[in-house]
């Protein structure tokens, strides 16, 4: 298993040991209840949440949640935006650790992504881990997928059914929406074409499998395995419920 460096391990020594996730901290951040598998999430704290998926998270991604975690716990009072503002600047004067590690993170999402990361940072280690399982059943199952084909589809679908397993499908449901949201207008996307289709066909297929993924995970479900959700998923593929461009 992987070890968390000694930034980490800084920083978690700077954070109070009491963290939680997001899901139960403050009224900003709580979200209804609608799983027992999020019921089961709430308390954990984050340093739970690395030690059980470290193998699916990479040092990145750790130092960003923890020191996204640490400035709101120094500054309290700011806004979500102010944070996002800390976190693409120099920081230096409120931490004296480097955020190169993390920057290769954050550079990569979208802005409505960087929202959600400073408003559940926890969580969404959790759906950087849903999304390395992810990767690693689909290059199992279509291990020559590319974007638009059937692999995709499950890609898209397994990531949002595991993710409403472990942080619940609202959640699941905005870290997905967000992730296909770069800020551009369907005039400008629809002028981008890869693999035969254009960005607003590639979008609204995304966008629709992304629901089929989160239609996998039941109400009543105890904690099922990601190859149970894997195989729901693929069930669906066959059934043609899946949004497929490229046959």
């Amino acid at each position: 298993m992987k070890k968390i460096t000694s930034t980490a391990l800084a920083l978690t020594l700077a954070l109070s040991i009491g963290a939680q996730t997001s899901l139960a901290a403050g009224k900003e951040d709580k979200i209804p209840v609608e799983n027992p598998g999020l019921e089961q999430l709430q308390g954990k704290d984050i340093y739970t949440i690395i030690e059980e998926n470290q193998d699916f998270l990479t040092q990145e991604d750790i130092d960003l949640s923890l020191l996204i975690i640490k400035i709101k716990d120094e500054n309290p009072l700011i806004s979500t935006e102010e944070i996002i503002g800390l976190v693409q600047s120099d920081f230096s004067d409120i931490s004296a650790l480097s955020f190169e590690s993390a920057g290769k993170t954050w550079t990569n999402l979208t802005a409505a992504e960087k929202k959600l990361v400073v408003l559940f940072p926890a969580d969404a280690l959790l759906v950087k881990a849903a999304q390395s399982k992810t990767d690693k059943l689909t290059s199992e199952r279509y291990p020559k997928w590319k974007d638009g084909d059937k692999g995709n589809a499950f890609r898209h679908a397994l990531w949002n059914a595991i993710m409403s397993k472990d942080i619940g499908k609202y959640l699941a449901e905005q870290f997905a929406t967000a992730h296909e949201d770069h800020g551009v207008t369907d005039a400008v996307l629809k002028k981008e074409v890869w693999n035969g289709f254009n960005g607003v066909q590639h979008k609204n297929m995304d966008l629709h499998n992304n629901q089929m993924g989160r239609d996998c995970f039941y109400w009543y479900d105890l904690l099922p395995f990601d190859t149970t959700l894997a195989d729901r998923v693929d069930e669906k593929i066959k059934n043609g419920e899946a949004k497929i461009l490229v046959k």
